[in-house]
């Protein structure tokens, strides 16, 4: 039987190109910018496990950029990730 896989989701305050997403680990990168809010970038993908998903949150936190929320959960679970879900399961 296979493991599920990790999938991560992070959303920080401010824009990032695709050029973050080798730093971060080959992250799918999502730019939403609407006018009058604060732009946000949402990170997902799969981190080796858990221990690499900190990392990225470190790096992250190097870099001086806000994490305004953020999950790691199994592969059952990346249909509310995907749906724009932080639900606590």
């Amino acid at each position: 039987m296979n493991d599920p896989q990790p999938y991560c989701k992070i959303i920080i305050a401010g824009a990032l190109n695709e050029h973050w997403s080798d730093y971060l680990g080959d992250m799918l990168i999502i730019v939403d910018v609407k006018q009058g809010h604060i732009q946000t970038t949402t990170l997902i993908g799969q981190p080796r496990d858990l221990t690499a998903y900190v990392g990225m949150l470190n790096a992250l936190a190097n870099l001086s950029l806000t994490v305004i929320a953020s999950e790691y959960r199994f592969a059952a679970a990346v249909e509310h990730m995907q749906a724009g879900s932080f639900e606590r399961g």
